[in-house]
């Protein structure tokens, strides 16, 4: 699953969470992180609200399958994981300070075009041609 908030909830359970998840976290040692084991943790990682039981009864018709922070309290979701690959670098660059999105790659100025010695042999030969 490699999900942070199961790390996060194990993490919780032995008092080792301060609100803020690193790449070192990812393998701490929980049979409740999805990062080191395969499949679902052992129990539940929380009790969810109404809303959420709601939500799971009645799915909304979407595409998204993935989501990662955006480090303002939200999230960015997406529908394939290459999209998701994305956002995971928009936000490993808002956690360093960075904007979200690097800055453009600068383009390159436009070849001079270089005049056609076939062109300018061509044109004198006309020029000689018609002042005989």
């Amino acid at each position: 699953m490699q999900c942070d908030p199961t790390v996060i909830y194990g993490m919780e359970r032995l008092g080792k969470y301060n609100g803020t998840l690193t790449g070192k976290d990812l393998s701490f040692d929980s049979p409740y992180n999805t990062y080191e084991h395969g499949g679902l943790p052992p129990g539940p990682i929380g009790n969810p609200g109404e809303a959420s039981l709601r939500a799971a009864l009645h799915p909304a018709d979407t595409k998204l399958l993935y989501f990662v922070a955006n480090t303002q309290g939200g999230h960015f979701f997406s529908a394939t994981l290459a999209e998701h690959n994305k956002n995971v670098m928009k936000y490993r660059r808002l956690s360093a300070g960075l904007p979200a999105d690097p800055p453009p790659a600068p383009v390159p100025a436009p070849k001079a075009k270089k005049h056609s010695t076939k062109t300018a042999a061509h044109h004198s030969t006309k020029h000689q041609g018609q002042a005989q």
